[in-house]
């Protein structure tokens, strides 16, 4: 999305099952629908982008994750690191969803360090809380991560009533 443009959301993302919920959710939106509008929201966490692509652009791209989701019948999405722009966040509202904060669901280590700020962390974390419903799909941004981080794709298998998809970033300057 160029600034001051027009967003155009296309939902023909191709979408990946990670977790083991096999049996289909049925919701308002489709997986892929739930990925475009990832993509749409992590575009939107760009400001000032430009083509070709600053340093900023490119650091504002591979620092963010945005993370969907359908849960109860609800739209929500979460960002990592509780990390979202005035633009992603008025996009967000006008696509129907609301926002889960990092800030009310990061878990803390012994040694009070962050865990868990992944942007599907964060929705699993609300999930597990009680303040999100345990049925539904989330969508991530870009590949889930794995046992090398804080492996989202292992722990969705947590929760078999929310199935977790991932998709490849493909940034705006690429496509």
């Amino acid at each position: 999305m160029l600034a001051g443009a027009t967003p155009v959301l296309v939902h023909n993302v191709d979408v990946n099952l990670v977790s083991a919920a096999a049996c289909p959710i049925h919701g308002v939106k489709t997986p892929q629908e739930l990925g475009g509008d990832a993509q749409a929201l992590h575009d939107a966490n760009i400001s000032k982008l430009q083509h070709p692509p600053t340093n900023g652009n490119k650091l504002a791209d591979q620092g963010t994750t945005v993370a969907t989701g359908e849960l109860g019948g609800e739209l929500v999405y979460s960002t990592n690191n509780n990390r979202a722009s005035v633009a992603l966040k008025a996009l967000a509202k006008s696509m129907g969803y609301r926002r889960i904060s990092g800030v009310d669901y990061i878990t803390r280590g012994p040694g009070g360090q962050a865990l868990q700020t992944d942007a599907e962390q964060i929705l699993f974390n609300a999930v597990e809380d009680g303040s999100l419903e345990w049925e539904g799909t989330v969508v991530a941004s870009r590949p889930a991560c794995g046992p090398e981080r804080q492996n989202c794709a292992a722990r969705a298998d947590d929760f078999p009533g929310v199935q977790l998809f991932e998709q490849s970033r493909v940034a705006p300057w690429d496509r």
